[in-house]
């Protein structure tokens, strides 16, 4: 299965998702600026960790340096920040509804 994410313009990203017989899931992920292939990746998901899985890169396929760079640190630090932003607040609230449960005595 291939699947292309795109502006009306041009074409993003392309991906193809690769499944094993493992519990591994395989894709190429190339990344587009206007019609140049600036990025493409070997990726690799662990499908055994159960809902803690996520995507490592394994081998880098083209790279070609650009502006576009500074554009996909900032798409990352946003994703950052807002992954930690929902750890933290998912933290509060187990700590606060803990903390409700807690019965002094007078």
């Amino acid at each position: 299965m291939e699947s292309v994410l795109s502006t009306p313009s041009r074409p993003l990203v392309r991906f193809r998702l690769h499944r094993s017989d493992d519990l591994n899931r395989y894709d190429k992920v190339y990344l587009y600026c206007d019609t140049q292939e600036v990025l493409g990746l070997d990726i690799r998901e662990d499908m055994s960790k159960g809902d803690a899985v996520d995507w490592r890169w394994s081998d880098v396929l083209a790279f070609r340096p650009g502006p576009w760079m500074r554009d996909l640190i900032e798409i990352a630090a946003y994703i950052e920040v807002n992954f930690w932003k929902e750890v933290n607040e998912r933290h509060d609230a187990d700590v606060m509804a803990r903390a409700s449960k807690i019965r002094l005595p007078k």
